[in-house]
């Protein structure tokens, strides 16, 4: 992913706010085309931040340390979700019609 310094943090990592409307952009885009789930394998700092949201996050299965992080499988529920629109012009995507 290739994002202006100005959305990074010093580590070149996304900024909070910036991964949730990434986030938020990908359910958007998922619900649009269909979709009715997702199901999510990252670190359990991505799941804390769902939780954050306000988004449910279940769990498939116990955490797995990998190359030395700790990654879940989480289930999200899209239609529980309702309508989740993105934050910030810069994930609009020049083919979606909002």
């Amino acid at each position: 992913m290739n994002l202006q310094d100005e959305y990074c943090d010093g580590s070149g990592q996304l900024t909070g706010q910036v991964t949730e409307e990434l986030l938020r952009e990908s359910f958007c885009i998922a619900q649009k085309y269909g979709a009715k789930a997702i199901v999510s394998v990252s670190s359990v700092g991505i799941e804390r931040l769902l939780r954050s949201m306000g988004i449910q996050s279940n769990r498939l299965g116990t955490p797995m340390r990998l190359n030395g992080y700790v990654l879940v499988a989480c289930y999200v529920d899209l239609n529980v979700l309702g309508v989740v629109l993105p934050l910030h012009p810069i994930f609009y995507c020049s083919y979606m019609n909002y």
